[in-house]
């Protein structure tokens, strides 16, 4: 069975204050819309969090959505991304429909926050991804094992560092299937990007929070097991000079260290 496609879609407001801000895609996203892709297939919000500097909330409405005017309103704490929604009930939209998303946050001027939504697709432009099933990750799983990247840092808001897995180490046996199960940071940002063969050459993206460690460990697996699909990313070692990690700047200019957690897969 083919697997699914994942792709994260960013939008950022700057001090939109308590009261709440229209959000513009976020730079260098790959796309100039808000919008969700063309597919044959059904398109799922997956997951969706933000990451504000005060306490506010994020509201993303789409036409087919339950509202015009609220639709998936949700309050957020400061400085925590985390996931907004269960991982096991569907939020679908529909192809090529735009997203109308509003922050509320800070109202200091200069400052910056973020809405992620991860965006599922059943079929994306002939495309192909390595994404596997708690079950399969079981039954493959020889061994877990970190690797560690740091980040390098953009010179304005939004996709940034964007950085090659062997930039630091290139240990990985060739030939050799790794699963991602989590990517954690030492340094709090809205979203830890993961792009590359294995996810369809889309940005795959987990939160990059600083409190639940546990959790952005093994977000990818949480995900899979919770949601019942295949939603853990896998990466030949073959591809690792072509996959990308990157992160979701703010106004900070923020320089975080990045483990992935990886499980050797058997064939």
């Amino acid at each position: 069975m083919k697997s699914p496609l994942f792709e994260a879609i960013v939008a950022q407001a700057t001090a939109p204050g308590a009261s709440g801000a229209a959000a513009a895609i976020a730079p260098n996203s790959g796309t100039t819309q808000l919008s969700a892709r063309s597919s044959p297939g059904r398109v799922n919000i997956f997951q969706l969090w933000a990451f504000l500097q005060s306490t506010g909330f994020s509201q993303p409405v789409w036409n087919s959505g339950h509202d015009a005017i609220r639709n998936f309103r949700t309050a957020v704490n400061n400085g925590n991304p985390f996931h907004q929604k269960p991982f096991n009930q569907d939020l679908l939209c529909n192809p090529n429909e735009d997203f109308t998303i509003t922050i509320g946050g800070s109202a200091t001027a200069g400052d910056v926050e973020s809405f992620v939504m991860i965006a599922e697709y059943e079929e994306l432009g002939g495309a192909s991804g390595s994404y596997i099933t708690e079950a399969e990750l079981s039954r493959r799983d020889t061994g877990m094992l970190t690797t560690v990247e740091m980040e390098l840092v953009g010179s304005a808001a939004g996709w940034t560092g964007s950085t090659a897995l062997t930039a630091t180490s290139a240990l990985l046996k060739a030939g050799m299937d790794y699963a991602v199960l989590g990517i954690t940071t030492d340094t709090a940002c809205a979203a830890i990007g993961l792009q590359g063969p294995g996810t369809g050459n889309y940005r795959t993206a987990c939160p990059g929070g600083t409190v639940q460690t546990e959790m952005q460990a093994q977000w990818f697996l949480r995900a899979a097991a919770l949601g019942d699909r295949a939603a853990i990313p896998v990466i030949n070692a073959d591809d690792a000079k072509s996959t990308l990690l990157s992160f979701v700047q703010n106004e900070n200019n923020i320089s975080p260290n990045v483990t992935l957690f990886l499980a050797a897969l058997k064939k």
